[in-house]
């Protein structure tokens, strides 16, 4: 009676809902969980010294464990799931009483944020008892993922990768945790030789891709599974990546990139992973020597996401796809004449990928200084110096003292002004004929002269030694008018005394 009277307060306290009477509701309602428990408590001993038939004793237990977990008393509540678990005669109710043990013990092991070794060893047990006595259960899979993922952090990863293959129903985070383990056993196998296929790593990429597999046949998925989903993807990319495999990193990347453009991506995951993506195909690009169809489609992207905080700096992309280029054409150099036409073949097949950017009108200012950088680093000064004409000085702020530190805006605007000039400089240098060579020279010496008009740029270090070098160099022209260096030199001359002193 006590029972049932606790179960009409409790559909009471749901009709007054948030009524100046529900403080006086609930304090009758915990009132008669305690009345209740009590009562409970006296009926457990009393079976102790009689008969009690096995449906009245299953009764008793689960009206208890109700009122503990009402009353927040969790330990004791999965104690007695346990035992009810551990002694019910009918399977259905240990079934049942297992599975709750299982719940509350996974709650308390972790409950708040601490880990509770006793609760911990009861988890594993209730998970074992499900997967040995109710193996064809829905919770004996849900007791494998848990006792999976326990083999995981004991490092036990053939037992682990055995239990998680096990799952049955829903298999995409049991796959995924297993193509971790077998990935983590082939970096632990082959330390020296984590970049080469092996037994373990084929393993890996079969399970992954069974996991992914699963995910996409579900109709629904809760956010934990959206990110697990696309944590075996990139999984699979980056084990792709390690193992070398440049056509599989271009097709398995796929899915990811149209993740990316359609801002689909789920939250929770480290913080620039959708630019690592981008990064890593367009490696893979590089690689196979395509810097045109493949890197259209990556642009494409960036330029979709434009300003989006989410996706990041994208300039960072694009100055490790020209760290990477150098690196390349740097190898093809080492090589010698071998390696020529594939140095050239590289080399304007970055020009074209640097084109494709300058034709976006709305190019970001920083991205634009990046730009004319990087045409110069492969020799088109003339193009740089277009390039870098194009940023403009930011407006003045009157209330902003010059002294002030210059903002982001204006230190990119003075940087570019600076490779602009070295940029004209070197476009002169690269004329054929010395007279053609000398006129340009003037121009660029006339640019100068105006931005060194600007108190900043007489501080500029990069600045002054371009003034420097064309000081020398319209000294040498005019003096040998044959070129711009003295007989016998192949370069502008080192700025020595006379250049240290003209710094501030």
């Amino acid at each position: 009676m006590e029972f049932y009277q606790q179960q009409a307060l409790e559909a009471k306290l749901k009709e007054v809902g948030n009524t100046p009477a529900k403080a006086d509701v609930e304090a009758q309602y915990k009132k008669q969980i305690e009345t209740t428990l009590a009562a409970l408590r006296r009926t457990q001993s009393m079976m102790l010294d009689t008969v009690v038939s096995e449906r009245n004793r299953v009764r008793t237990f689960n009206m208890m464990q109700s009122c503990l977990r009402r009353l927040n008393d969790g330990p004791r509540a999965a104690i007695l799931c346990e035992h009810l678990a551990l002694t019910a005669r009918q399977p259905e109710i240990a079934l049942a009483a297992a599975a709750e043990a299982l719940r509350l013990y996974q709650f308390l092991s972790r409950e708040g944020g601490k880990v509770d070794p006793y609760a911990s060893n009861h988890l594993m047990s209730m998970a074992q008892l499900l997967d040995a006595r109710f193996p064809d259960s829905a919770q004996a899979d849900e007791a494998r993922s848990i006792l999976g993922r326990d083999l995981i952090s004991k490092r036990q990863l053939d037992s682990a990768i055995a239990m998680l293959t096990k799952v049955k129903a829903n298999p995409g985070t049991a796959r995924y945790l297993a193509g971790l383990a077998a990935w983590t056993k082939h970096r632990e196998l082959h330390p020296a030789k984590i970049n080469a296929k092996s037994a373990e790593s084929n393993q890996a990429l079969a399970l992954l891709n069974e996991s992914v597999a699963a995910f996409a046949k579900m109709t629904s998925k809760d956010e934990l599974e959206q990110r697990t989903e696309v944590q075996a993807a990139l999984l699979i990319l980056g084990i792709h990546d390690t193992l070398g495999e440049i056509d599989a990193v271009i097709a398995s990347a796929q899915p990811l990139l149209v993740r990316i453009e359609q801002k689909t991506m789920p939250t929770g995951l480290a913080p620039g992973t959708e630019l690592q993506v981008l990064e890593t195909v367009m490696s893979a690009y590089i690689q196979k020597r395509d810097l045109q169809a493949g890197p259209a489609k990556l642009l494409a992207i960036l330029n979709k996401r434009r300003d989006d905080p989410q996706l990041g700096d994208s300039t960072r992309f694009l100055q490790s796809t020209a760290l990477r280029i150098k690196l390349q054409l740097d190898e093809y150099l080492k090589q010698g004449d071998a390696a020529k036409p594939q140095y050239q073949a590289t080399r304007n097949s970055y020009r074209q990928f640097l084109e494709q950017i300058e034709k976006d009108p709305k190019l970001p200012l920083k991205q634009r200084v990046w730009l004319g950088s990087s045409f110069s680093g492969i020799g088109d000064h003339a193009r740089a110096a277009a390039v870098l004409s194009l940023v403009k000085a930011p407006a003045v702020d009157p209330n902003k003292k010059t002294s002030d530190t210059p903002d982001e805006e204006i230190q990119l605007y003075r940087q570019a002004v600076s490779l602009r000039i070295s940029a004209l400089r070197q476009a002169a240098l690269s004329e054929a004929d010395a007279n053609d060579r000398d006129k340009s020279l003037a121009v660029v010496e006339k640019e100068l002269q105006k931005v060194m008009a600007e108190p900043w740029a007489r501080r500029n270090p990069a600045l002054l030694r371009d003034d420097i070098y064309l000081q020398q160099l319209r000294g040498v022209t005019t003096a040998a008018g044959a070129g711009p260096y003295p007989a016998g030199m192949a370069s502008a001359p080192f700025c020595g005394p006379s250049w240290r002193r003209t710094m501030p």
